[in-house]
């Protein structure tokens, strides 16, 4: 469905943005950083642009309500065949901005499990950031975008290649060998190496940013999460 918002209003993936970048700032980039940019969003409305909550994602609600209550977490997603975790994919880019001089590709995994251990730390999860995440760091320090994969793609064979993770390989193997779907192939939807393919797809059918935004919204479906990890590669690559 849509939520029919004005020309200028962002929804729930830009405000989780927003608030999960000024607390990265102000502390540390963090599991009780992230969380606390969340609980802000959640109860105050910060950086929404109507004032209210659009959507949430169950997982994070519960993770948010958690933290907020002091109390432990015992809904955490630990089964390794979800494939959700796409709504973690655009709260993380300012990470790896603000982490642009002083990280490797190979810090990247750890990073990104430690802050999201709290709300999805399924293996594909793990690996859906770490995918997205190597890519805009390479994009960012300047490095060809065919080189990039094939360095990703030897990132995957050498820290992914045993269990829980071996058995996910398969599924991002479309954009490990840059190869792309149809257009009328793609899922835009919860899955989040369909939304990284979306992402990939969006951005090398691209000659420029709004291009590649443009193709991510007109996919339908999970218009905001495919849009801002594309706006994240476009804006870093153009």
């Amino acid at each position: 469905g849509t939520y029919n918002l004005p020309p200028g209003y962002w929804s729930d993936e830009s405000s989780i943005l927003l608030n999960a970048t000024q607390q990265f700032i102000e502390t540390d980039i963090s599991s009780d950083s992230l969380l606390k940019g969340l609980k802000e969003w959640y109860y105050a409305g910060t950086w929404t642009s109507t004032d209210e909550l659009i959507e949430i994602n169950e997982a994070t609600r519960l993770a948010i309500e958690s933290f907020a209550s002091k109390m432990p977490h015992n809904m955490k997603m630990i089964n390794e065949n979800i494939e959700n975790g796409s709504d973690l994919l655009g709260v993380t880019i300012p990470a790896t901005f603000l982490n642009l001089g002083k990280s490797d590709i190979t810090y990247i995994p750890r990073l990104y499990s430690r802050m999201t251990k709290n709300i999805h730390i399924s293996p594909i999860t793990t690996m859906g950031l770490s995918l997205l995440h190597i890519t805009l760091l390479g994009i960012l320090k300047g490095a060809e975008f065919s080189t990039i994969l094939r360095g990703t793609k030897q990132f995957f064979e050498n820290n992914f290649s045993e269990k829980p993770f071996k058995t996910h390989l398969k599924k991002f193997e479309f954009i490990l060998n840059s190869k792309c779907r149809n257009k009328d192939q793609l899922k835009s939807n919860q899955s989040i190496f369909n939304i990284l393919e979306c992402t990939f797809w969006s951005f090398k059918n691209s000659s420029g940013f709004s291009e590649a935004v443009l193709n991510a919204v007109n996919l339908g479906q999970q218009t905001d999460t495919v849009a801002a990890a594309t706006g994240a590669l476009a804006g870093a690559f153009y």
